[in-house]
C-alpha cells in the first residue's frame, strides 16, 4: 500500500462520519476546514519533517526549523488562507545538545513569526535515532474563501508560479510560503483548483486532475525550468529534456500550481503576481486522459513520478 492507496483508506474511513461533524473539508486536500459556531472557518494542516528523509543529519538547525515551519504554511498558501499560529511538537535523539535545541526552536518561531503565524506551543519529547519535527499550523479563509483542488474546469489555463525542477540541489531546504501571491490571486482572479507543488510538478497536476474528474495536458517547452534543474540535466548529459523530467518529478519547489479561465491567466502572467512570475503550461480536458506535448510535437501519457511515500513498502 503506497501513499495514495492509504490516504484513500482514511478518506472511506472517515468520510461517513464527516456529515455529524464540525469538518466541512476532510482528508485529500492540502489543509482541513472546520466549522466555529459565531467564528471564522479554521484553516489547519499538519505537515512532518523526518532527519533522513527530508534533510541530512548536518543540515543547520536554522535551515531545518525554517524548512519545517515554511513547508507546513505553503499548504495554508495552497488554500488561499491566511495563518493563525502554529504549533511544533518535536522528537530529540538522544545526545542532541541544548545549543542545537534552542537554535532550532528560535529558527522556528522567527521563521513562524516571519509568515503570520507565531509559535502557540506544542510538544517536546526524546528517544528516537533520529529527529521528527510536526508542524500543525491554523489560518482562516482569505478574503475570497479557500481554494480545494476540486474545481477545475474544462478549458481551465494550468498556470504556475516562479520555476520549477532541481529544488534537492540545495533550494528545497528553504521553502517559502507564498502566502501573500495566493490571497492576491484569489482577490483578483477566478481560481478554480489549487496546490502546492511539494511531491513534483506531475503528481500534484494529477492530484487536481483526480480531485476535479477531468484531464491535464502540459506544455514542456512552457515549463519555467529554474536554472538547478537545467544544471542537474547538464551534469547528466540529459539535456532539456532532462531538465524538463526535472520540472516534473523533483519536488519541493512549493510553488503554486493553479487553474483559472484561460482569458484570466493570460492576463496574470503578462505581469505576474505580487512580484512573482507566472507561466501557462498546461489546459484541463473534460476526457480523463493526462498528457503532456514534448517540443517534437509527440504527445505522451502524463506519468505520475514524482515522489511518493510508502512506495514500495
Amino acid at each position: 500500500m503506497d501513499e495514495k492507496d492509504l490516504i484513500h483508506y482514511i478518506r472511506r474511513i472517515t468520510s461517513p462520519n464527516l456529515s455529524e461533524t464540525n469538518i466541512e473539508i476532510g482528508p485529500g486536500d492540502d489543509a482541513a476546514s472546520v466549522s466555529v459556531e459565531g467564528s471564522p472557518r479554521i484553516i489547519i494542516s499538519t505537515d512532518m519533517l523526518i532527519e533522513g528523509t527530508h534533510f541530512t543529519s548536518d543540515s543547520s538547525p536554522e535551515k531545518t526549523g525554517g524548512k519545517a515551519v515554511g513547508r507546513a504554511l505553503s499548504d495554508l498558501a495552497a488554500m488561499a488562507a491566511k495563518p493563525l499560529c502554529s504549533i511544533v511538537a518535536i522528537c530529540f535523539p538522544d545526545g542532541r545538545s541544548d545549543e542545537y535545541k534552542c537554535a532550532l526552536l528560535r529558527s522556528i518561531q522567527e521563521h513562524a513569526v516571519k509568515f503570520g503565524a507565531p509559535l502557540a506551543g506544542g510538544d517536546t519529547s526524546s528517544g528516537t535515532s533520529n529527529l521528527v519535527i510536526t508542524v500543525t499550523v491554523a489560518g482562516v479563509p482569505g478574503p475570497e474563501g479557500i481554494v480545494c483542488r476540486d474545481g477545475a474546469l474544462p478549458g481551465d489555463a494550468v498556470c504556475v508560479t516562479g520555476a520549477v525542477g532541481g529544488a534537492g540541489a540545495g533550494r528545497h531546504m528553504s521553502p517559502v510560503p507564498l502566502i501573500e501571491q495566493s490571497l492576491e490571486l484569489t482577490q483578483k482572479y477566478d481560481i478554480h483548483a489549487m496546490i502546492d507543488i511539494s511531491d513534483g510538478l506531475s503528481t500534484d497536476i494529477l492530484h487536481i486532475a483526480e480531485e476535479s474528474d477531468v484531464g491535464v495536458t502540459l506544455v514542456a517547452r512552457s515549463l519555467p525550468l529554474h536554472p538547478d534543474a537545467v544544471r542537474l540535466a547538464e551534469g547528466e548529459g540529459s539535456g532539456k529534456r532532462g531538465a524538463i523530467l526535472h520540472a516534473l518529478n523533483d519536488g519541493e519547489d512549493y510553488e503554486l500550481l493553479f487553474c483559472l479561465p484561460e482569458n484570466q491567466a493570460r492576463e496574470l502572467i503578462s505581469g505576474g503576481i505580487s512580484g512573482t512570475a507566472v507561466s501557462l503550461i498546461g489546459t484541463i480536458k473534460e476526457t480523463k486522459e493526462n498528457s503532456i506535448l514534448w517540443m517534437d510535437k509527440t504527445e505522451t501519457e502524463l506519468m505520475d513520478t514524482g515522489w511518493h511515500h510508502l512506495k514500495n513498502k
